[in-house]
């Protein structure tokens, strides 16, 4: 687990490196109307970590839920019983971080495309079983392709297709059972083309976009909207508490992002990544998220990318 931290700090430091200039958009304020709403409005954190084997326990997340007022959670692994049982029908539980993470360190790269792996081999059969009562509905977060030249040595990055084995694999049981994938892919010259052909390929899953695309552009979001409708994606691990002030700065929410989220409100959800350390400032990033993000949008726009879009696509309790 200690090794698994170290990697994750060091993605995190990475992020820093390729965050967007400033010149991609401009702080925008809040909207007068909004603000009071920003602040009452429940949330669905789409992308919650919680680590069972972690230093937190479920009664400490459920108390951070309780004080920022997020009704909902998860989207992220690893999966844990626990929270199942205290959130019920208000958690979503997601499948298969912990054991693509395991390959990784364990056995490299090039097995991440191993549908033989002994892990990957119990893992398919513990998911289908899981995703057919219902207890898991889908998978994530699932880091495609996180290595630059910066963090080429880290063990916890990787350069995999979309369209690998393994991956292809979690979206065929996802179709199966009308679930989600959550991908952590970097943009390069191939994402938002493998992105629009997985989601055609796969019609009844849904792929989640996490961070929507780190190191993507508002076009690149746009370009895959278009192109297909059983797409998504979340502005979690994009503020300036990320040291990633690439969709929330401390001034304001950025002028392209927020035109893009207004243009296509039905398609963006919230989350917080508390990843990395971040668990003791989730709060903060709730807020963050509230007084930046959430405050600057229509108040239409901001009660659908809080909570409405989530209760819709994955039928959660209202």
């Amino acid at each position: 687990m200690k090794n698994i931290i170290l990697a994750l700090s060091s993605l995190l430091l990475t992020a820093v490196a390729f965050a967007q200039p400033a010149a991609w958009g401009t702080p925008v304020a809040p909207r007068p109307e909004s603000e009071a709403l920003a602040q009452s409005v429940p949330i669905a954190d789409v992308h919650m970590h919680f680590n069972p084997k972690g230093r937190q326990t479920v009664a400490q997340m459920l108390q951070r839920m309780k004080e920022g007022n997020v009704r909902w959670g998860g989207g992220v692994g690893d999966f844990a019983d626990e929270m199942q049982v205290a959130l019920g029908a208000n958690y979503l539980p997601a499948l298969g971080q912990a054991e693509f993470t395991k390959v990784l360190l364990s056995s490299g790269e090039k097995e991440l495309l191993n549908l033989e792996h002994p892990v990957f081999i119990q893992f398919f059969k513990d998911a289908e079983v899981l995703m057919a009562s219902g207890k898991a509905r889908g998978f994530g977060e699932i880091h495609i392709d996180n290595k630059t030249t910066v963090n080429f040595n880290d063990p916890f990055g990787r350069s995999i297709s979309l369209d690998s084995p393994v991956v292809k694999r979690m979206y065929e049981i996802a179709n199966a059972h009308s679930g989600f994938v959550q991908i952590h892919y970097d943009k390069n010259y191939q994402t938002v083309d493998q992105i629009i052909a997985m989601a055609k390929r796969f019609p009844k899953a849904l792929t989640i976009v996490a961070h929507c695309m780190p190191k993507g552009a508002p076009d690149d979001i746009r370009k895959i909207f278009d192109a297909v409708s059983n797409v998504i994606c979340e502005i979690s691990g994009a503020t300036h508490i990320h040291g990633v002030k690439r969709i929330v700065t401390p001034e304001g929410i950025n002028s392209r992002w927020l035109q893009m989220i207004e243009d296509y409100p039905d398609r963006v959800m919230m989350g917080t990544d508390p990843c990395c350390g971040l668990m003791g400032r989730y709060n903060e990033i709730v807020q963050v998220m509230r007084s930046r993000a959430l405050a600057a949008m229509k108040p239409e726009t901001l009660e659908k990318v809080a909570y409405k879009n989530a209760l819709r696509v994955f039928g959660l309790p209202e």
